[in-house]
């Protein structure tokens, strides 16, 4: 125990020694961590925090940017660029302040501080819009195709009405006018045998019925029909309604499980980052089906801004996964139309890079101190916790409801295959009217026809009879003359 406190104090001392000292700092514009003022000075996360931990271990410091802009990477031959490459390779810089990732490869060729900052990742998609339901909806019951074929249906039974009219002998249209005191004559006109559809089916009455048989098979099924199909519209008109969606605006899914169950929406994620890494050796079932996905249709990007112009150039067909905090600055703004969804997962570490390990153990107690102060938490909640001066307000999944909660009573339009028996009674008047109108014609022909030969034979047989008198009343004279002379 004496060693070790002997260990412990050697350490505080020489910490204590090193105090005082001036560090040249490299960092990278990254909003809200270093926020470029314009006129040679820098504000942000990162300069509240620089400025909380120089006062815990009495350093002064100046910032400079990197010229590439770059966190730091290697390349094919080992060689560093960015932040990380200053750190190693330019004996004037002795920090790297910025939210870098600390990541394996990182961590074997430069020393870091303990984290200061562990950032989620969780699911960007575009924010829905509510959608009014216009008297359009009137309309969803039947499909389009339904909806179609029973105005086809209309012409035809109109159509069928008027040949009924005007061929059956028994119509209306035969009738004598002292016998139709209603003038009714023209009931089944063109227009009037159209208007007689509409009305029906629309339930509004109408004020003749055809005197045929033919017609009045027809518009018995035509009746049946009527009823099928306006039962139907009201039965799934009332599914439409209580299934219809919401005050609440409907986002594609809420949580991760409901992202990878659903297949409307593509998802990518950042290619070679910490998630997409993650994501290739967890034992998470969720996660790798995520990640089958994204390598099934391709929908990684290169960079979190590159994913946030994909979602919203898809119009909602496509979601990032993106680290929490780069994700706000997107959401927090305008346009406006982005919002997060699923639980806050795969915590990754932000560190700041040193070029010896004795100034990331100076920093690292400084930031122990911070954080055992509340300081780390109050920068939180300054720089990266959404806040009213942003201009977009902030989005709760509560306000929102899914598509998979909206599917436990679920409607859909009827097609022409639902509605086939309405169809198949309609056809079968159609066939029968035609039946009848046929038989009806001939059966008139053929009296008619029998009725003209009656006639001409009765005509005949009365001209023979006038024939047969004339020539008596002619014989008549000579025979009163003969019986004359015989006499004298």
């Amino acid at each position: 125990m004496e060693s070790t406190s002997s260990i412990l104090l050697f350490v505080l001392l020489w910490i204590n020694s090193c105090s005082g000292q001036n560090y040249t700092i490299t960092s990278v514009v990254e909003d809200p961590y270093l926020i470029d003022n314009g006129d040679g000075t820098f504000s942000g996360f990162m300069v509240d925090l620089l400025d909380a931990l120089s006062k815990q271990d009495g350093f002064s410091y100046e910032i400079g940017l990197n010229p590439d802009n770059k966190y730091g990477s290697q390349d094919g031959s080992g060689h560093w660029d960015g932040m990380i490459g200053e750190v190693l390779q330019d004996p004037d810089i002795q920090i790297a302040a910025a939210p870098i990732v600390i990541t394996d490869e990182r961590k074997s060729t430069v020393p870091f501080t303990r984290p200061f900052l562990n950032v989620g990742h969780r699911i960007v998609i575009k924010k829905p819009v509510v959608k009014f339901r216009t008297l359009s909806v009137l309309f969803e019951p039947f499909s389009l195709q339904l909806w179609i074929m029973v105005i086809v249906i209309c012409f035809i039974v109109s159509a069928l009405l008027f040949i009924v009219n005007k061929f059956s002998p028994s119509e209306w249209s035969r009738i004598r006018p002292e016998d139709d005191p209603t003038n009714a004559k023209d009931s089944f006109s063109a227009h009037n045998a159209f208007f007689f559809v509409h009305s029906t089916l629309t339930w509004q009455g109408y004020k003749e019925v055809p005197r045929s048989p033919a017609g009045r098979i027809l518009v018995t099924m035509w009746f049946s029909f009527i009823f099928f199909m306006v039962i139907a519209y009201i039965a799934n008109l009332t599914a439409f309604f209580l299934a219809r969606e919401t005050v609440k605006p409907v986002v594609p899914f809420k949580t991760w499980q409901e992202m990878t169950t659903q297949s409307s929406v593509l998802y990518g994620v950042k290619l070679g980052g910490v998630m997409h890494r993650h994501m290739k050796v967890t034992r998470d079932p969720i996660l790798q089906h995520a990640i089958q996905n994204i390598e099934t249709y391709s929908t990684t990007f290169s960079s979190s801004e590159d994913g946030i112009k994909r979602v919203r150039e898809s119009d909602g067909s496509f979601a990032a996964i993106v680290p929490v905090d780069e994700g706000s600055k997107y959401i927090n703004n305008e346009p406006c139309d982005l919002m997060f969804v699923g639980a806050n997962i795969v915590n990754i570490p932000y560190g700041i890079a040193c070029k010896s390990v004795d100034i990331c153990n100076r920093l690292t107690v400084a930031l122990l101190k911070e954080s055992k102060s509340g300081g780390l938490t109050l920068l939180e909640q300054k720089w990266l916790t959404p806040k009213s001066n942003y201009k977009c307000p902030a989005s709760s999944l509560e306000n929102y409801i899914s598509k998979q909660e909206t599917a436990r009573l679920s409607a859909r339009p009827l097609t022409i295959a639902d509605a086939s028996l309405a169809f198949v009674v309609l056809l079968l008047g159609i066939v029968f009217c035609i039946i009848f109108l046929i038989v009806e014609v001939l059966i008139h022909r053929r009296r008619k026809m029998k009725s003209s030969r009656i006639s001409k034979e009765g005509q005949t047989n009365k001209s023979a009879d006038v024939e047969q008198a004339t020539d008596e009343q002619e014989k008549a004279p000579i025979a009163t003359n003969e019986a004359t002379n015989n006499i004298d």
